[in-house]
């Protein structure tokens, strides 16, 4: 995306996780069951228990390589901009949303053809397998991509070429929308935030998708325009979040958030315009309870440290992950053995953010255990379909060793 007038924030990152994302054609999930991805946790099943190198091969002869939703979103936007929208004396607000670079991933020439060679990006600096973190590993075997360095290079490479070439659809695409309002007038007195949910594994750490609190999946571009707002600034040793974003939109509209319960976050207009050197906190904080998650994570970032932290696991502790991200951009180097009063220090952050990880933990259990009870146990016919559901929605589901774990968990029969 292009604009004169734009200001970039660093280290964005998304404070709630999503609750589900399918990112192969044969995932664990299928589109049927990913609603059963939150039984994770609960169940304590890492399956499959046989990895496999995974599939890469992607398409990249597709005619119209964005989804459907895409382009109709993109048509909409660009025919209420061009017919005029912000040139009404009436306060308007448009939201335009798209899905690439999303799964499922596929390019063409077109975009394939502008993307630069990757150099020595062409294949991401894996960390050796008997290195990995206890909940990394986890994410990378339910997710079946464990043995990501076995793939041959080529295809890892093309895969991540198919990847940022889908980025760089994503950004045409909302260059039309841009366009659109540049032809049909107001583009003076209208701000423009150009922002992502998630960020999105491209073989880094051995992933694709999200789901993580490693930087690929973390991270998320943070982009404003518009009046008052000084062309080409960027604000590297300023963090944002998307706990921003909604306070944000807010001081756009001359409203306040004051009084609003349970607010968090706070507006970025005064930094982006001048007004004030910094945002009122120096670090943001993130949580994750969701699919392919051995237990709750939890993340703070501090300048160029960034700590993460994890629930208890089924009577065990994984232990803290603290990065430098400046010295260790790809996040192999703990130092949390090394710092830790460090790690006592952000902890304390997060603890406070969440008041108290543990107890946020064990509520989204809990729900987990509520949900999965009354949307997948019973819908499948309860006790005596339980084992078929579950055969549905696990490979590798063992009745002998795994249905213990399900009956122990619910406190509930599964035949």
């Amino acid at each position: 995306m292009s604009r004169n007038q734009t200001s970039h924030f660093e280290g964005g990152m998304n404070r709630k996780g999503k609750d589900r994302i399918l990112f192969s054609q044969d995932g664990l999930l299928s589109r049927q069951a990913g609603q059963v991805g939150f039984a994770y946790r609960g169940l304590n099943l890492c399956r499959p228990a046989t990895q496999t190198a995974p599939g890469l091969n992607v398409p990249d002869d597709v005619k119209m390589p964005a989804t459907p939703p895409d382009y109709a979103a993109t048509k909409a936007c660009t025919s209420l901009l061009s017919n005029g929208l912000f040139r009404s004396t009436t306060p308007q607000f448009l939201y335009c949303s798209i899905i690439v670079p999303h799964p499922p991933y596929r390019t063409n020439a077109t975009y394939l053809n502008k993307l630069p060679s990757l150099g020595n990006q062409s294949v991401p600096n894996f960390r050796p397998r008997g290195t990995i973190h206890p909940s990394d590993e986890y994410t990378m075997k339910v997710k079946e991509s464990y043995l990501t360095d076995q793939v041959p290079a080529d295809e890892i490479g093309h895969f991540r070429r198919v990847y940022f070439s889908m980025c760089i659809e994503a950004s045409e695409l909302m260059g039309r929308v841009l366009d659109a309002l540049e032809s049909g007038g107001g583009s003076d007195n209208t701000f423009v935030i150009f922002v992502s949910d998630h960020g999105e594994h491209a073989t880094e750490n051995r992933q694709c998708g999200k789901n993580s609190m490693l930087e690929a999946s973390a991270r998320v571009p943070f982009v404003i325009a518009g009046p008052g707002i000084r062309p080409g600034q960027t604000f590297p040793n300023t963090l944002a979040s998307l706990s921003d974003l909604y306070p944000t939109v807010l001081d756009m509209a001359g409203l306040t958030s004051q009084g609003i319960q349970n607010h968090v976050g706070e507006s970025l207009l005064p930094v982006v315009q001048g007004r004030s050197k910094t945002k009122r906190d120096n670090f943001i904080t993130s949580e994750y309870h969701s699919v392919y998650s051995g237990t709750g994570i939890f993340m703070v970032r501090r300048a160029d440290l960034k700590l993460v932290v994890f629930a208890p696991v089924h009577g065990d502790s994984w232990a803290p992950q603290l990065f430098n991200l400046t010295s260790d951009p790809w996040e192999h180097a703990n130092l949390a053995a090394q710092q830790p009063e460090t790690v006592t220090e952000l902890r304390q952050l997060v603890e406070a953010a969440y008041d108290n990880t543990t107890a946020a933990d064990l509520r989204k259990k809990d729900f987990d255990k509520f949900m999965f009870e009354k949307f997948w146990y019973d819908k499948q016919g309860g006790a005596n379909g339980c084992i078929k559901a579950m055969m549905k929605v696990y490979k590798g589901f063992d009745p002998k060793s795994d249905v213990p774990k399900v009956e122990q968990w619910l406190g509930k029969p599964c035949k």
